[in-house]
């Protein structure tokens, strides 16, 4: 198995957290690229609300630029050892995007946090479990501690 190039889609969570400790070894192990990626969820898209596109503007602009310091801040720490750490934020349906962008972009691994409980009981519906289901690649799950 070659593993070049891993993407670690993140919400900053504990899940997220969690995942980055794998992220680290893998990469390490494989001498891997990562790409780091938050989704600012469309809620138009994924809940129907209609929302006056002024201030749905302006809310996706404040989401956006939030999630691009917290992206900058969140792993830095973790991740400074690194040579190039791709950071990337979208707007979009989260599962959606994540699987487009592994796959237009040569993504060998997924790597991902869950907030499982019990199994994919809890993990069905979630963005996990259709990323698990739609990606082309392999999707590595890691369950908070």
């Amino acid at each position: 198995m070659k593993i070049t190039n891993i993407l670690h889609p993140t919400d900053f969570s504990d899940g997220s957290k969690a995942a980055m400790e794998y992220v680290k070894s893998l990469a390490k192990q494989y001498g891997a690229k990562v790409t780091l990626m938050h989704v600012v969820n469309e809620f138009s898209k994924t809940h129907g609300w209609y929302v006056p596109h002024i201030s749905l503007t302006e809310l996706y602009k404040d989401i956006e630029e939030s999630a691009k310091k917290q992206i900058e801040k969140c792993c830095y720490e973790e991740l400074r050892d690194f040579g190039d750490v791709k950071k990337v934020v979208v707007k979009g349906v989260p599962d959606e995007e994540i699987v487009k962008y592994a796959g237009d972009n040569g993504v060998d691994l997924i790597v991902m946090g869950t907030f499982s409980k019990s199994g994919m009981d809890y993990v069905f519906g979630s963005t996990t479990e259709k990323v698990l289901r739609k990606a082309s690649c392999p999707v590595f799950c890691v369950k908070v501690p």
